[in-house]
């Protein structure tokens, strides 16, 4: 994801498949879900959000 994107959608996979990308998306920091029907169900993954005390 780059400095500047909210969200990135990665390309439909299996359900094993998905399962690893929602492992690793922890293992980077970021949050993850599932979207759509299968065969096209994929992962979508998204910034965490920080809350800082001012």
């Amino acid at each position: 994801m780059n400095e500047g994107d909210s969200h990135a959608e990665l390309s439909p996979q299996s359900s094993y498949i998905r399962r690893i990308q929602h492992q690793i998306a922890e293992q980077y920091g970021l949050e993850s879900s599932s979207n759509g029907v299968d065969p096209d169900r994929k992962v979508i993954l998204f910034k965490r959000v920080s809350h800082r005390k001012l």
